[in-house]
């Protein structure tokens, strides 16, 4: 296995984890959450993601060019360049920071007292947690700026250990502090509380470790020269992500109430945490795409493109097909069976969606930035975000949670519009090509798992059957791909030899540890 090779499986595993270990997190502690806060206080401390993901038009989108240039420099070898460019950011983090830390803490009585549904006993507390979440919102942009770096060195390793264990320290403290009795103001401060430790574990860590970087408090004009063309498009970017991830729930919590953001958010949390888990698992196609188009390796990109894609398509089904089959016996086991029956179809309409946008844009949108044409990520982000928020205006008043979700799953025809303008125009790639190389095999073994689901009834009432039948459906799948050629010779060869080694270190670990039990006798 090549070095390169070995890296991009690193960086794989390590995605992985660093966003399944939260998402475990979130899933043990949400039950607890909604039981002891109740829903409005669970939906208030939601509203902290909403207030911070319009805050991040403040950022300017700086993530993205940092990962690309470092990535570009520390490929050839030009420390000097690197370093300037982790100087100037760090600074305009920390200056971004404080000036939309400013805006939110003016603007936390408004948002408790005025321009949320919140119950009048709650606003005290409201206005004193959308304070915390001016903080968070500086210590979010400092741990970006930590795991930009990390990802633009794909160490991913670094990139995700941090931030989860931020996220886990976090809810675990704040879980305490709630126990305490400090409500929903402990908890959100814990999670403040940690994700300023993260962003100063990763300047340390950067610091010590890694001295060829020298990392200094120094603005360069010269960098902003290099990444303006980034800034344009990442301020329209970051502003319209932040518009788009937020207008279903601040349209909740306007004509709704905080409740609803509540109930809301947990179907949400578990669709968007899926994605994003696939996605990251994909992440090192960002840095990988740059590298190939900076040296004119342009045919190789394409194949990369549609390896890449198979991947991720196989990913999804393999992930997404065990919650589409199981998700209601799933949120009954979770939450408790009234909360499913509330939210069930919030919860398939939203895994739906989640699955199109997933297999239709990630590949392309990380391609699309590490080939330089931020530009039509950001027409395609905002086209988006319009029709996004004309169909929450029309569907939410009415229909509430459910109409919030079809906003969602309505708005999934941009991302496949997209998809085909980018293959075809921009990457040349045929569109035939891409569908049965990548596509065709993956999701015809889905539909026909799905079609075969429906012949038979499940009663499951325990965890250990669910889990069970998740890794019976997962095991399925696998086995269809290997069989039908989804997974390709030379991996299926490698899984092998992963598997026989696997196996040969544990036999002769028992070996040694007969041995050794002999010898003692």
């Amino acid at each position: 296995m090549s070095q390169g090779t070995k890296r991009n499986v690193t960086n794989v595993v390590a995605s992985l984890l660093g966003y399944a270990v939260p998402l475990l997190v979130n899933f043990a502690s949400t039950p607890y959450l909604i039981k002891s806060l109740g829903e409005d206080a669970f939906g208030i401390q939601v509203l902290v993601n909403v207030v911070i993901g319009y805050l991040a038009l403040m950022d300017l989108g700086i993530g993205l060019p940092l990962i690309k240039y470092l990535a570009e420099d520390k490929a050839k070898g030009d420390m000097k360049s690197a370093s300037e460019l982790l100087g100037t950011t760090l600074v305009l983090y920390i200056g971004l920071g404080l000036a939309g830390m400013l805006v939110a803490m003016v603007a936390s009585d408004y948002l408790a007292n005025n321009f949320f549904s919140i119950p009048e006993h709650f606003r005290g507390e409201a206005k004193i947690v959308f304070q915390l979440a001016a903080a968070g919102f500086f210590a979010t942009l400092l741990m970006g700026w930590g795991r930009s770096v990390a990802m633009g060195l794909q160490r991913y390793e670094v990139a995700y250990a941090i931030s989860a264990l931020s996220s886990v320290l976090g809810v675990g403290v704040g879980l305490y502090l709630i126990h305490a009795g400090f409500g929903v103001v402990g908890y959100v401060s814990s999670k403040v509380f940690f994700l300023f430790i993260a962003g100063l574990a990763y300047y340390v860590i950067y610091k010590v470790f890694l001295p060829e970087y020298n990392i200094a408090f120094r603005f360069n004009r010269s960098v902003m020269v290099r990444i303006r063309s980034y800034l344009t498009y990442g301020i329209i970017h970051r502003g319209v992500s932040g518009f788009t991830s937020s207008i279903d729930k601040t349209f909740l919590g306007i004509w709704v109430g905080a409740a609803s953001v509540g109930v809301y958010s947990v179907p949400y949390m578990i669709t968007n945490s899926v994605n994003y888990l696939v996605a990251a698992m994909l992440g090192y196609n960002f840095p990988s795409s740059s590298a190939l188009h900076s040296t004119g390796e342009h045919e190789k990109l394409r194949k990369s493109v549609v390896n890449v894609s198979r991947y991720l398509v196989m990913l999804s089904c393999v992930i997404y097909l065990p919650l589409f089959l199981l998700g209601q016996s799933f949120l009954t086991l979770w939450i408790g069976e009234e909360f499913a029956i509330k939210t069930i179809f919030t919860f398939d309409i939203l895994l739906l969606a989640s699955f199109i946008t997933l297999i239709f844009t990630a590949v392309m949108n990380s391609t699309m930035m590490g080939i330089g044409r931020v530009d039509v990520f950001t027409y395609y982000m905002i086209i988006k975000m319009i029709v996004f928020v004309m169909w929450c205006f029309f569907l939410i008043p009415s229909a509430g949670i459910e109409g919030a979700a079809l906003s969602v799953l309505i708005t999934c025809l941009v991302d496949v519009i997209y998809f085909g303008v980018v293959i075809l125009r921009y990457l040349q790639i045929q569109f035939t090509y891409l569908f049965f190389k990548s596509y065709f095999k993956p999701l015809s073994l889905l539909l026909i798992l799905c079609l075969v689901n429906m012949l038979f009834e499940k009663s499951i009432d325990s965890w250990l059957l669910l889990l069970s039948l998740f890794f019976v459906i997962t095991a399925i799948l696998v086995l269809l791909f290997l069989l039908f050629g989804v997974i390709h010779k030379k991996e299926r060869d490698g899984m092998k030899k992963l598997l026989l080694l696997f196996f040969k270190k544990n036999i002769l670990r028992f070996k040694g540890n007969a041995q050794g039990r002999n010898i003692d006798d």
